[in-house]
């Protein structure tokens, strides 16, 4: 059996507070960039996840590879509060129109306190056919 896509990736940049520099991350695929601007990140954030995405596809999603979380330590505290802030708002939208919901589109989301992180999050599409 092959398998599948994860559920939820996520797309986060942060600004570091040891620097004058921006941190990028995507859950759960481990995948982190470094640069001078918040959208500089983002845009090679991307294109990295863009790339490994392609890999696990071509290898059918090899689990290990697919949901490896997150290894460093100051992701983790910045990812703890963006899934409350994803959570909430995946709610939200169900509330208000599940039929939207289920469109293909990413969402984004803003920290609103003392620490600058933004970014979106999307969920790919499976097919559970045998194709």
């Amino acid at each position: 059996m092959k398998s599948l896509p994860p559920k939820l990736v996520i797309l986060a940049v942060y600004q570091k507070k040891s620097a004058k520099e921006w941190k990028g991350f995507c859950y759960p695929y481990d995948i982190t960039c470094y640069a001078s601007t918040q959208e500089k990140a983002i845009k090679k954030l991307e294109k990295l996840v863009k790339l490994y995405e392609e890999g696990l596809k071509e290898y059918h999603y090899p689990e290990h590879l697919t949901l490896k979380g997150l290894s460093d330590k100051e992701d983790l505290k910045v990812f703890s509060h963006i899934k409350k802030i994803i959570a909430q708002k995946i709610k939200e939208e169900i509330e208000q129109n599940i039929s939207e919901y289920q469109k293909i589109g990413k969402s984004s989301f803003q920290l609103k306190n003392n620490l600058p992180a933004t970014g979106y999050f999307y969920q790919p599409q499976t097919c559970l056919c045998n194709t």
